[in-house]
């Protein structure tokens, strides 16, 4: 081995391993859980897309029934019958439509 290798490996300290190191544990959990939330935002802005395709679905399905109406329009009543529903769970995008057709009839 030529000398200034092995002058370079001489003055390299041995670093301790990272696991022997107090407060190691507390770090590795830390991006744990950093990991975690990353993982759950994101399952979160998937959730919310698809709301968000669902809800341009039947802005579009009452669209094509009633074209007279903005869908901005569209969107806030949609969004008010949502919040008075409790949610649309419960019903079938066929339901959440008719209802609408009827809302936009009777403020009409």
């Amino acid at each position: 081995m030529p000398t200034r290798f092995r002058r370079a490996a001489e003055q390299q300290p041995l670093s301790v391993c990272d696991e022997l190191k107090p407060g190691h544990q507390n770090q590795v959990s830390a991006q744990c859980l950093d990991v975690e939330s990353k993982a759950s935002s994101q399952v979160a802005s998937r959730a919310r897309s698809k709301a968000e395709q669902q809800m341009s679905m039947l802005v579009q399905m009452v669209k094509k029934n009633k074209p007279e109406n903005t869908e901005q329009e569209i969107r806030v009543r949609l969004d008010d019958l949502r919040r008075s529903q409790g949610g649309f769970s419960s019903l079938k995008f066929r339901d959440i439509v008719t209802l609408m057709l009827g809302i936009l009839v009777e403020k009409r």
